[in-house]
């Protein structure tokens, strides 16, 4: 990690937002005032002050920072979460890398997807949807009353996913959310080796996948599946490459969740499928990986951006 300096956290009193100020070191040696925005990565979860929380600024009381306290010289982030007192090192998830501070999930090794079995149980394939399930209207059609009349906010937060390294993070766990992610340098030309596997795969807070979309070129199809750290990988569904996808057109590949069941909704160029997979808990980060880095299908690069509802 590079050396970070002067850390400071402070409300923005226009936008009611708690930050994480310092000045980060980077490779070169220079230094950038970096900021974070902690509503985004620490606050309130179940009524306690934990990692992956929401609403910061608008639960924590009596709010103190020690930019280094005790013999390990850590910095402590302590807040009262309705009356409980927490304390969160910002150490343990919360870097410089490269002249920027970032929040990690410490507790997820995202570097590697796990080992894909060959004899993975096949569900068989994804179910074709009809096309009004993909619209707005629709994800949030089970909501009797319209919940901006609830003091409930439209997020819409974006990214950018790097096929090596890191995830993009957004923070909060969410069930209901329509997720795009961007494919616009596409390669999908046949392969001959059958482990070529272009992989996007949603986490949640234990390391599980809580959804894996993988893309084989070897034989010009597309799977979905699940990973649970107990029972690993469960049984997958697969369609075929779209002929959007085989053209190597743009696509905007959306994903859609409802609340806490295993069934998702994915479109991929040629109109909405039905997926189901083994359930896992509700997911916090996305990631983009390839079995050849050097021939990776979408690029080095993916865009995304995800949309749902949160209290204000």
């Amino acid at each position: 990690m590079y050396r970070t300096q002067n850390l400071r956290v402070d409300v923005d009193k226009y936008r009611k937002e708690s930050y994480l100020y310092g000045d980060c070191e980077d490779d070169r040696g220079r230094v950038h005032r970096s900021s974070l925005r902690l509503d985004d990565c620490i606050g309130d979860r179940n009524g306690r002050f934990q990692w992956g929380g929401h609403d910061f600024t608008k639960d924590a009381d009596d709010v103190t920072f020690n930019p280094s306290e005790g013999a390990s010289r850590v910095p402590v982030l302590r807040a009262d979460f309705h009356g409980i007192q927490g304390d969160i090192n910002l150490a343990e998830r919360i870097n410089n890398e490269n002249g920027e501070l970032q929040f990690h999930c410490h507790e997820i090794d995202k570097s590697e997807v796990p080992d894909y079995p060959e004899d993975v149980p096949t569900r068989g394939s994804a179910f074709k949807a009809d096309p009004k399930v993909m619209t707005r209207t629709s994800l949030y059609e089970n909501l009797s009353v319209h919940r901006q009349n609830l003091g409930w906010v439209d997020r819409h937060l974006s990214g950018t996913v790097n096929v090596v390294r890191g995830s993009w993070e957004w923070g909060r766990e969410v069930g209901t959310f329509s997720l795009t992610i961007k494919l616009r340098n596409i390669y999908s030309g046949y392969r001959g080796s059958k482990n070529d596997n272009n992989n996007f795969n949603l986490y949640d807070r234990h390391g599980q996948i809580a959804f894996h979309i993988s893309f084989r070129r070897h034989d010009q199809t597309i799977r979905f599946n699940s990973y649970s750290r107990g029972t690993g990988w469960g049984p997958e569904g697969w369609i075929n490459f779209s002929q959007q996808l085989k053209d190597e057109k743009p696509i905007d590949m959306l994903i859609q969740r409802r609340g806490e069941g295993s069934s998702w909704i994915v479109d991929i160029g040629d109109g909405p499928y039905l997926v189901d997979v083994y359930p896992c808990d509700l997911p916090n980060s996305l990631t983009y990986r390839s079995s050849n880095n050097n021939d990776s299908m979408f690029g080095q690069n993916v865009g995304a951006e995800i949309e749902f509802w949160e209290e204000e």
